[in-house]
């Protein structure tokens, strides 16, 4: 049994309070921070190759009328001077935008008229900060999170940008334009054709850009099948553990884990990924950071990964 796994959970009483969590383990300060709907995956889940690129904190917001009061702390806390709204303003009110602006941020919003678009919009951002195109690009499913949310990690600490299909696989034009313009020689599908159609195969192979499908019979095979593939992008010698059964949690930890360079876990209650348990093992980790309160990921579920 490896009893001397440290086990840290990053849990608030709300999404939004796990990543203000999650902000304080990872960051002492930061020059700037992404703020988005932590009720609303379509617009965040591209966001964390930027936070990495950033070295910014994803703190999360319910969207009301006013920033919550604990996140306007933080980000003053942080002494961040940047603020980077993901999603228009459906997805974070103008409100929002404009209080940023009132207490002396400098503010930029990065939106399309779509998930597709917003993705695209992150990627030329990504472009703007390294100074040039990436080889690669990870293509998931835009109306669903596992995917995405699983290769988060792996995309920051590659410098590649997540972008969206949809489910038959069809790319949107915005999408085609970026890869198209950009000179991406190399595509990896993350998920199976029922996640994402062949179309999209298809619409690769017309641009002359090859292509791969990482996936598994369930989402968290193919999580661990997107961890086990890019397992030396890891330099960090600790894991993350967060639930594959909701979004909010492992969208602010992805970041966190990219800045650690460590692979995110995503877990089930019950079940686990055949081969997970030997990965972990020798992995030897030190530290386990669980995101999310004990109704995101139960201690049992911890013990089950950590305690052989």
């Amino acid at each position: 049994r490896k009893t001397t796994i440290t086990q840290i959970r990053l849990g608030g009483t709300s999404r939004v309070d796990t990543s203000l969590v999650i902000s304080n383990e990872g960051w002492e300060s930061a020059e700037s921070v992404i703020i988005t709907n932590g009720y609303s995956f379509a617009d965040a889940l591209a966001g964390g190759p930027l936070s990495y690129a950033l070295d910014a904190p994803i703190l999360l917001t319910a969207n009301s009328e006013v920033l919550e009061n604990s996140v306007l702390e933080q980000i003053k806390a942080l002494g961040a001077k940047n603020v980077i709204i993901l999603g228009g303003t459906f997805a974070v009110n103008q409100n929002i935008e404009n209080q940023l602006i009132a207490e002396g941020f400098a503010v930029e919003r990065l939106a399309g008229t779509s998930r597709m678009e917003t993705a695209v919009e992150i990627a030329e951002k990504l472009y703007t900060v390294y100074g040039q195109y990436p080889e690669n690009a990870f293509i998931s499913y835009g109306y669903n999170y596992p995917d995405a949310l699983a290769v988060s990690a792996v995309a920051a600490v590659s410098k590649t940008p997540i972008l969206f299909a949809y489910a038959d696989g069809k790319l949107d034009q915005s999408t085609i334009d970026y890869l198209s313009n950009s000179g991406i020689s190399k595509a990896t599908i993350l998920g199976g054709t029922l996640a994402v159609g062949e179309n999209c195969e298809v619409a690769l192979n017309d641009m002359n850009i090859s292509n791969n499908r990482i996936f598994g019979t369930s989402r968290y095979d193919t999580a661990f099948a997107i961890v086990s593939a890019y397992d030396n992008l890891f330099s960090g010698i600790d894991i993350a553990l967060a639930t594959g059964n909701s979004f909010p949690d492992a969208l602010a930890g992805g970041a966190f884990a990219a800045k650690k360079e460590i692979p995110v876990i995503l877990v089930h209650p019950t079940f686990t990924a055949e081969g997970l348990l030997d990965y972990i093992k020798t992995k030897d980790p030190q530290n386990v950071y669980i995101f999310g309160g004990i109704g995101a990921v139960s201690d049992e579920t911890v013990d089950r990964h950590t305690y052989f």
